[in-house]
């Protein structure tokens, strides 16, 4: 059986980008971060324990280590990427030792779990274009021109397309939202975590996903990451009040 070729990322930023899909969503995700920020200041140590007990729940695999790690506000950086990876995987069947905290070094899939590569539905990038795409993925990370909400969604997917690590890509993409959004000055702390709506929504985050890297509908996923960032503020907020 031929086996489908390795996805091609696109190179950051977009060209072209319909706003107008996603632009309504915007104001409220502000509104409800600016809401989140107050709570960090007048109640840290609470929104600490709520947020990691609730993370822990939502990654069973997830050390608290990993949490505790974002606290230490670190830089993103290429450097970065295997420090995260480190934390959050332990070896497996698909992992061993020598790849915790490596960027692959061979082709990884995605597909049904227990089932072989014939069967799967995602092949990330080869080793050259995972190469340039992290180049790029970092080149576009320091970029100031676009709005960092919408930023931090197009750069989760495509750091999820790139798939660098043979497992564990989606724990490292996680911790990376509340890194991003703290360096861009979007958050007080690197507190917010998104992984009980993406769990809610598990079926539409994947489709979403896939349809990025099969039909380039990034509005749609962006959109979808707007959503969820609303939604968490909300949900936060309201078991604040």
């Amino acid at each position: 059986m031929r086996l489908p070729s390795p996805c091609i990322p696109q190179d950051l930023p977009l060209k072209s980008l319909r706003k107008d899909r996603f632009l309504d969503l915007l104001p409220k995700a502000y509104q409800v971060l600016d809401c989140f920020n107050w709570i960090s200041l007048v109640s840290f140590e609470k929104l600490k324990k709520t947020m990691f007990s609730e993370e822990l729940k939502c990654s069973s695999r997830l050390p608290k280590e990993a949490l505790d790690f974002l606290l230490e506000k670190h830089p993103i950086s290429l450097r970065l990427l295997p420090r995260l990876h480190r934390y959050v995987q332990r070896p497996s069947k698909v992992v061993s030792l020598q790849d915790i905290g490596k960027i692959r070094n061979r082709q990884n899939w995605i597909g049904p779990e227990g089932r072989g590569e014939a069967e799967a539905y995602f092949y990330p990038p080869n080793l050259t274009d995972l190469k340039k795409g992290l180049k790029n993925l970092q080149e576009y990370f320091r970029r100031n021109d676009e709005d960092p909400l919408v930023q931090a969604a197009i750069y989760f997917a495509q750091f999820l397309i790139l798939h660098p690590f043979m497992d564990g890509n989606g724990r490292v993409a996680r911790l990376l939202i509340p890194l991003f959004l703290y360096e861009k000055k979007v958050i007080f702390e690197p507190l917010f975590l998104m992984s009980h709506y993406f769990k809610k929504r598990r079926v539409d985050y994947f489709h979403k996903l896939y349809e990025i890297s099969s039909k380039q509908k990034w509005e749609e996923w962006i959109r979808f990451f707007l959503k969820g960032i609303i939604y968490e503020g909300k949900r936060m907020i309201e078991s604040f009040e």
